[in-house]
Formats: C-alpha cells, structure tokens, sequence
C-alpha cells in the first residue's frame, strides 16, 4: 500500500464530500483522517506473487493519477 503526504482541505469534508471523492476514484484509493487532523490518502495495490512490467507500470500510472485527484480534491 502507498501513502501519499498529508493534507489540510481548504473547506471542512463532508461524509458525502469523501463518499464522492471515493466513487469517482474507482475505490482505488482510502481516505484517512489522522490523529495530526490531517488527511492522507492510501492507495491499494496488490503485488503478491510477482508482476509483469505492464501491471507494475499501470499501477504505478494509476497511483499518479488518483493522487493528482486526491490533491484537486483537498485543494477545493
């Protein structure tokens, strides 16, 4: 599992607000509150039994993606 830096959201989150933010993500990725009141993002990935470069670069792709995602969403 990836973990991406913490964040602050510009405007208070709502359940509704990360329930959105996790559909549109395809699930790929957990938002989590931390005890720092930040907010953090984990991303799953399972890389059990070894990959193919096709499926390490496309995870890797999706990572970035749902990241960038994320940090739109925070910076609302």
């Amino acid at each position: 599992m990836a973990e991406t830096a913490g964040w602050t959201p510009k405007t208070p989150l709502t359940v509704d607000g990360l329930d959105a933010f996790d559909w549109d993500n395809a699930g790929w990725l957990t938002v989590v509150k931390y005890k720092d009141g930040k907010y953090y993002a984990n991303y799953r990935v399972t890389l059990v039994g070894g990959v193919t470069k096709a499926w390490l670069q496309s995870n890797l792709e999706g990572f970035a993606t749902t990241t960038e995602n994320f940090a739109a969403f925070m910076q609302k």
